[in-house]
């Protein structure tokens, strides 16, 4: 399975959509919105909205867990990648583009 560059997971590929690897990095790299995961305090969750053949208007939600007590020694990867319809009621806005 393909991997996302600095990461150790691999991007799950049984999710069509998912199958571009350079697409799959621009959720990372230039989301729209990063939420705290309102189940586990440890993930991020990045969000991008956009148009896919497969599914269409959607977004991808990209999963990554931290490892880390202290903020310099946070390191993140990727557990999980697939669409949703947005946010949860609950997750907590982090960082949202534009602002």
């Amino acid at each position: 399975m393909p991997k996302l560059k600095g990461t150790k997971q691999p991007v799950f590929t049984k999710h069509d959509f998912l199958k571009d690897l350079k697409k799959a990095s621009q959720r990372i790299e230039k989301p729209d919105s990063i939420h705290q995961c309102k189940d586990f305090k440890d993930r991020n969750l990045f969000y991008k909205r956009l148009v896919l053949p497969s599914v269409g208007d959607t977004y991808i939600r990209v999963v990554v867990k931290y490892r880390g007590k202290l903020l310099r020694d946070k390191r993140g990867y990727v557990i999980n990648a697939f669409s949703c319809n947005g946010p949860r009621k609950g997750e907590v806005l982090l960082w949202e583009k534009g602002n």
